[in-house]
């Protein structure tokens, strides 16, 4: 058998049914629109799972829009400036010491101490703002997640804007205490007048808020200082809690004097400016390590006040409200003013 003879056994149809042109092509064409038909299904189907998939994700992301979302822990966020309303005067307001002392007692308008029930105090700074301490201070406050009031001299904030609007937007009460830390009932009715007056708009230059809250420079006042405090809607506050930080007499003695004099309701005093305040910033983590392990929170003193009358069983203080030595100073403190 020849060649062809093989060809026509093994390949009977390829000289019986020969392939021509137009059908390739044909074949071609069909063969082309049924694998581009499945690619465009494929594409299509892929990009509306993708979109699906980012649809999902953003959801997730964003939580549903008909909820509030739900912060879980201290939050992270920038902390909010205190709001707090402005007072108006008391009218009529008395001329005498004593019947002024009662009726800003009676308005709550005047104090040195909060509720002895609760357990809760205010940490005050006077005198600042004084960089470095003050941003150390702010510092340290905002690692605990503690609050406070700083009561800020007039010329202080003028050389220092910065540093009161930082602790305004910290969360922090700004507060007034005179332009020049002058001994305030020394001076005439005219510089009285121009001490509060110049504070209380440095003040609201720097942070965008009237102080409500003034302090007398070395808690010295007459008649004629709670008159213009008054004028002014300020509600004045001293303190029970005195460590004496400013002369540095050495940071174990700071703690050791703030832990002694504290109860439920004290005011704190210490001081971020006025010189070197670096044994009071040395002190102050310690000190605030201390209370909030014994059950204590801090404040401010528009919390301060606002708890006053709030019902004091929840919790007994430790000791008696204010140590003895600490009433006899202020008897005699106000016993010097009345003679005046």
């Amino acid at each position: 058998m020849g060649t062809e003879g093989i060809e026509d056994v093994m390949f009977p149809l390829r000289k019986r049914m020969p392939l021509d042109r137009r059908t390739i092509l044909v074949g071609s064409l069909i063969i082309a629109l049924i694998f581009s038909s499945f690619t465009l299904g494929l594409a299509i189907l892929l990009s509306k799972s993708a979109h699906g998939n980012r649809s999902t994700a953003n959801l997730a992301r964003s939580g549903p829009t008909h909820e509030p979302k739900i912060s879980v822990g201290p939050t992270t966020g920038p902390p909010t400036p205190p709001i707090v309303l402005p007072q108006s005067p008391l009218t009529p307001f008395p001329s005498l010491l004593p019947d002024q002392l009662a009726l800003l007692q009676a308005k709550d308008r005047f104090f040195y101490h909060g509720n002895t029930g609760l357990p809760e105090i205010a940490l005050t700074f006077d005198d600042g703002p004084n960089p470095p301490y003050t941003a150390q201070i702010l510092a340290i406050l905002e690692r605990y997640h503690v609050k406070a009031t700083f009561f800020c001299v007039g010329k202080q904030v003028q050389a220092y804007p910065g540093l009161v609007k930082q602790e305004y937007d910290s969360g922090y009460l700004v507060e007034n205490h005179s332009w020049s830390h002058a001994n305030l009932p020394f001076l005439s009715d005219a510089s009285l007048l121009w001490q509060f007056s110049t504070t209380q708009n440095i003040i609201e230059h720097a942070t965008g808020a009237r102080p409500t809250y003034f302090r007398p420079p070395y808690g010295a006042f007459n008649a004629a200082v709670l008159t213009n405090a008054n004028r002014f809607g300020l509600s004045t506050v001293l303190w029970n809690v005195d460590p004496r930080d400013w002369s540095r007499p050495g940071v174990n003695t700071i703690v050791a004097r703030i832990i002694a004099q504290t109860v439920n309701g004290s005011i704190i005093l210490m001081h971020d400016g006025g010189g070197d305040r670096s044994q009071t910033v040395a002190a102050l983590p310690i000190v605030i390590t201390w209370f909030l392990r014994h059950g204590y929170r801090f404040v401010t003193l528009e919390q301060l006040v606002a708890d006053y009358h709030l019902d004091n069983n929840l919790q007994p203080s430790r000791k008696p409200h204010i140590p003895p030595g600490l009433q006899a100073w202020w008897r005699r403190k106000l016993q010097m003013i009345y003679n005046r």
